[in-house]
């Protein structure tokens, strides 16, 4: 079959047509695919960048609580009152009513902050024997008695905070709350905030307060858009927080998820 001159033209136009517009549709599919990935990593950045900014000022906020909790009368009236025969020679409190006294603050402080379980005043004698603890157990708040209290100089976040200067706050890893060495259930992801408590110069003893991130980590993969996949990890790369509970805090349960 013979094409005239007219025909060759044509398909010849019709061939270089054909290829612009594949070439063309090319460009745009990937361009608009650099788009969407674009503004796609744009949405993940603000999301992350959201949800950091609400762990951060949680973090802080109880960093603030320890310190002010430091400043109170009952943390310089105890040992002040201890060094003196038990009554203290400014107002002849007793160290029983200063400890009272802490413990109605630490209560206080509880009942304000929900997230907040544990507030403790230890001091570095008895090996860490904590002193005044107040516990938020269920919806219930209560001073735990002597005989149940426990030493904690061993822990790592007693012994950081205890080498730090006044004014410093030792912020432990999160991981699960544990109770005479073992993982208490239900499971409470805890952040202990420690600080040093000195009198007349000299290292006292250890403030910490335990804050339950169960609501915190919930709230954060609630409010994250169904199109993401939220989840939390440590340096190690375990999860703390993520969709599947099961999958959390391998670390302390002995998995490697």
């Amino acid at each position: 079959m013979k094409f005239g001159i007219s025909s060759k033209i044509s398909m010849l136009v019709g061939s270089l047509s054909a290829a612009a517009s594949i070439t063309i549709g090319l460009v745009l599919h990937y361009g608009s695919t650099e788009i969407i990935f674009d503004q796609s990593l744009d949405r993940l950045k603000y999301e992350t960048n959201i949800r950091s900014v609400q762990l951060l000022n949680r973090i802080e906020g109880l960093s603030l609580d320890a310190l002010y909790l430091v400043g109170t009368p009952p943390i310089s009236g105890i040992p002040r009152s201890e060094r003196n025969n038990g009554i203290d020679p400014q107002d002849n409190s007793t160290t029983e009513v200063w400890v009272k006294r802490l413990e109605t603050i630490f209560a206080e402080l509880i009942r304000a902050k929900p997230t907040y379980r544990q507030i403790r005043l230890i001091p570095i004698r008895d090996g860490g024997r904590e002193l005044v603890r107040v516990d938020k157990i269920g919806n219930l708040i209560q001073s735990i008695p002597q005989e149940d209290l426990q030493q904690k100089g061993e822990n790592q976040y007693f012994k950081k905070a205890a080498l730090m200067s006044p004014g410093e706050v030792h912020l432990s890893d999160i991981s699960l709350n544990r109770e005479y060495g073992k993982v208490t259930s239900p499971h409470l992801p805890t952040i202990r905030a420690a600080t040093p408590i000195y009198y007349n110069n000299e290292l006292y003893g250890v403030l910490v307060i335990n804050m339950d991130f169960r609501s915190i980590f919930k709230s954060l993969i609630d409010s994250t858009p169904r199109v993401l996949t939220p989840y939390v990890t440590n340096e190690q790369g375990f999860y703390l927080a993520n969709p599947d509970i099961n999958k959390s805090f391998g670390f302390d349960l002995n998995h490697d998820e």
